[in-house]
């Protein structure tokens, strides 16, 4: 290929990228709290379904398909549940009926993570503060109920978090293009 002509125009000025998503916190604290705290999620759902969650899966193994799970008036199972439980079907062993709560239980701690970085917590200098926010959250008895049974709350825990930290990085990035 000919090279190319060298050009009048004026160079342009670019603004630098904005910050992609990084590690928060590159420090090993708290990813062996995050693996500490995730074993826990995963023994804690070993045994067997209980009773509403039998309920769930047999609801969710009736429906015809996907659209059908929509209909469904449980209040106890998230759609997403519902729709891996039917996925998985009637014959999967209790833990990978837990499998998508054992998921977005974890995956709730992570995002608490983002959160607690895009609030200045954490940091290689302060790696204390995100390994305090996460023992928090991730030692409630309820957080591991929670993601260790397959019901729709560690979803809506997941989600509801996914959703504060879209808005608060939104908000962020509107501000800072304002005017």
């Amino acid at each position: 290929m000919p090279p190319k002509p060298p050009s009048d125009d004026p160079p342009v000025h670019r603004e630098p990228a904005p910050d992609r998503v990084s590690v928060p916190v590159a420090s090993w604290p708290v990813w062996a709290a995050l693996a500490v705290l995730a074993l826990i999620r995963v023994v804690a759902a070993r045994g067997e379904l209980w009773f509403d969650e039998i309920l769930s899966l047999k609801l969710a193994s009736k429906a015809a398909g996907f659209a059908d799970l929509l209909q469904l008036n449980v209040d106890n199972s998230h759609p997403l549940n519902s729709a891996w439980l039917l996925l998985v079907g009637p014959s999967a062993g209790d833990v990978v009926c837990r499998a998508f709560s054992l998921g977005t239980g974890i995956g709730s701690m992570i995002i608490l993570l983002l959160l607690l970085h895009e609030m200045g917590a954490g940091g290689n200098e302060r790696p204390w503060q995100a390994v305090a926010g996460v023992l928090v959250f991730g030692c409630s008895y309820l957080q591991i109920l929670y993601a260790s049974e397959a019901r729709g709350y560690a979803p809506c825990v997941f989600f509801s978090l996914g959703a504060l930290l879209l808005l608060i990085r939104g908000g962020r990035r509107s501000t800072a293009a304002a005017p």
